[in-house]
């Protein structure tokens, strides 16, 4: 393969001294590993571990540089991630799918005599439909009974879990106000005593919560027992599949399963727009449950909805479906984290992890305007900041959702048209294409950026 040249240490890559990710001038990553991280990398590749991963699908593949770097081991080059998510944008099965995976991983790993460095869900990623591990330099020789992430893993995992399990699914949000996970304290304060109860709660989240032990669960017995590190695994497990999330309706959940014959052909207009555009990447603004993303094709779709039940309905169905390219998030426009950690650059924001080749923004708008005062101005600066091509549906002041939503909001009323929709977005945007719907009174509007 070509290599490219190294020009910039990531801003999220700092924290672990035996390698650090880096940026090429064409935003491609690479991981160099220090002569600190060479002995777990070279027992991590001979074992035999290395492969079993990646071919069971748990752990990123990467290819070695032909030349030795210099003042370091070895450069390697991760297969790419379509994009990157946190654990805060996940709803309650995606990371109940990371955690398992994790698990997964750790008991693999200690079959081959290594274990993991931490408990971290910012290592687990996305990959063609599921989970995996993304930090090569993860793995270190196991010498003991103690799992230095235990903890870790407990935070940014099950605490979250139970609270979206137990309490209300969107309070997932919690890891980003605290990105090293949810306190344990915090969780155990939060939980009903029927949840404070559940054995696996009762041992993973109150005791160490009461007690406060920060080097792992083990006292004085336990280091006396080195299979007892297999049997917290398997509690822990036990303990997460355990955790369900009825699934109930929400305002927008449902809302795709009515008005057929309108959706049939306002989809119709959607794929003569798309073989126009022919995207290589896609973003669905206000997804819902992801039927205009799935007609989209094989190009990475990022299905971005503020509505936890429609995200989760959404994932659901990428599972079930086996879709390796749609990626259904909980992000809400309005919310937008400016991004995180030191200095704010360690986790990034949506604009940062964008531009995008193609937004897809399908009923949308009229959220925007009635539902939040945005003047279409700013409606339109938006999506030129995060897209070259545009397909966005203007629902008319008449149209009954709008009606509804724009109650008493005469003052915005008086500029929100057609007309002046048109009007707007032609200072940034050039009209290729308009299509009405048929049985309705709205438009698809296809626009490329000036």
């Amino acid at each position: 393969m070509t290599e490219k040249k190294i020009n910039k240490p990531h801003p999220g890559s700092f924290r672990d001294p035996a390698g650090r990710v880096f940026i090429d001038a064409n935003g491609k990553l690479s991981r160099v590993i220090y002569e600190t991280g060479k002995d777990d990398y070279e027992f991590l590749m001979r074992s035999g571990l290395y492969s079993r991963l990646v071919e069971e699908g748990l752990l990123i593949p990467h290819q070695e540089a032909r030349e030795r770097p210099e003042s370091a081991h070895k450069i390697i080059f991760p297969s790419e991630v379509d994009f990157i998510s946190y654990p805060s944008e996940w709803c309650f099965s995606q990371l109940k799918d990371a955690a398992l995976i994790q698990l997964k991983i750790l008991e693999l790993a200690l079959q081959y005599k290594m274990i993991l460095k931490d408990g971290s869900a910012y290592n687990m990623q996305f990959y063609k439909g599921h989970p995996v591990l993304i930090d090569t330099l993860s793995f270190t020789a196991y010498t003991g009974p103690i799992w230095n992430g235990y903890l870790q893993f407990c935070r940014h995992f099950l605490a979250p879990l139970c609270l979206m399990s137990l309490i209300d699914p969107r309070l997932g949000l919690l890891h980003h106000v605290f990105p090293d996970g949810i306190p344990l304290d915090l969780a155990r304060n939060q939980l009903s005593f029927r949840g404070l109860l559940h054995p696996g709660i009762a041992t993973h989240i109150v005791l160490h919560s009461l007690f406060k032990r920060q080097n792992g669960c083990f006292n004085k017995q336990h280091r006396k027992k080195p299979d007892n590190l297999f049997a917290i695994i398997d509690d822990l497990k036990r303990t997460l599949t355990g955790l369900n999330l009825l699934l109930k309706e929400s305002d927008w959940s449902d809302y795709e399963a009515t008005e057929t014959e309108y959706r049939n052909a306002k989809s119709g207009i959607i794929r003569e727009i798309l073989a126009m555009a022919k995207p290589t990447g896609v973003w669905d603004l206000g997804a819902n449950i992801g039927s205009m993303s799935r007609i989209v094709g094989d190009v990475p779709v990022l299905a971005i909805d503020s509505d936890h039940s429609c995200v989760e309905k959404n994932y659901r169905l990428t599972r079930e479906n086996k879709e390796k390219n749609i990626l259904p998030l909980v992000i809400d426009l309005f919310a937008l984290n400016e991004g995180g950690g030191w200095q704010g650059n360690e986790r990034l924001s949506l604009f940062a992890r964008g531009p995008v080749d193609t937004v897809l923004a399908l009923a949308l708008i009229h959220h925007l305007v009635f539902m939040n005062n945005l003047p279409l101005e700013m409606i339109r600066d938006f999506f030129a900041g995060v897209c070259e091509k545009l397909v966005i549906e203007f629902v008319p002041p008449d149209d009954p959702l709008a009606e509804k939503m724009s109650a008493g909001r005469t003052v915005i009323l008086n500029s929100y048209n057609e007309r002046n929709f048109e009007k707007i977005f032609s200072n940034r945007f050039r009209l290729i294409l308009k299509r009405k719907i048929p049985r309705s009174n709205r438009a698809v509007y296809f626009f490329q950026k000036i």
